[in-house]
């Protein structure tokens, strides 16, 4: 018993001074830079190498015949460079994006004291979160690559882990309200680090 609290401890700790005002602050810099510069130059220079055909979005949001319509548009050269783009940049950005999250979450429950929540189930829904990211890039570089194929499976398959993603992403961003709301009633002080907490520890005795 004195072993499992010790290695709770110990884990709770790593989780502090790694979940820091720094720390956060560089994820969130990085995932702008993401969001406002390297996806859009990428689906930019795809929209070349694809002579200007319709951008290629989720299947949520068209359906399948006008799916793989607009991947014949691309041509084999827009086709292979739209691959390259999910295995790459947006597999980067998907694992930016749920460590982002999965930062804010973390931060947003110290600053709170949630007693409803703990870390491991925070931790646990960001890596879910990334499973399901890649799971979506997964279904949409199998249906450019089987192509001229069509696969209802697959297609419908993509579509529900885009649903699921939206579904994830807003019970994150829940989440964390929740705990910036409860950090609000309760008027705790902002608590960014383990070194912040144990001056406002010593502090108070």
């Amino acid at each position: 018993m004195y072993e499992v609290r010790a290695m709770n401890t110990i884990i709770d700790t790593t989780i502090r001074k790694t979940v820091t005002i720094t720390n956060t602050l560089l994820i969130g810099a990085l995932w702008l830079v993401m969001s406002l510069f390297v996806m859009p130059e990428a689906m930019r220079q795809n929209s070349l190498y694809a002579k200007g055909a319709e951008r290629i979005g989720s299947p949520l949001r068209i359906t399948q015949e006008e799916f793989y319509g607009i991947i014949g548009q691309y041509g084999e050269n827009g086709r292979q460079h739209f691959v390259a783009i999910e295995l790459t940049a947006d597999v980067f950005f998907d694992v930016v994006s749920s460590l982002f999250l999965c930062f804010l979450m973390v931060w947003s429950f110290h600053l709170s004291k949630n007693k409803h929540l703990n870390h491991s189930y925070l931790i646990r829904l960001a890596s879910f979160i990334l499973i399901v990211f890649l799971l979506e890039n997964a279904g949409m570089v199998s249906m450019i690559l089987t192509f001229p194929d069509s696969h209802k499976v697959l297609y419908y398959l993509t579509a529900a882990f885009s649903i699921l993603k939206i579904a994830l992403v807003t019970i994150s961003l829940g989440i964390i309200g929740w705990n910036l709301a409860i950090s609000k009633i309760r008027k705790q002080p902002f608590e960014w680090s383990s070194t912040n907490r144990k001056s406002t520890i010593v502090d108070e005795t």
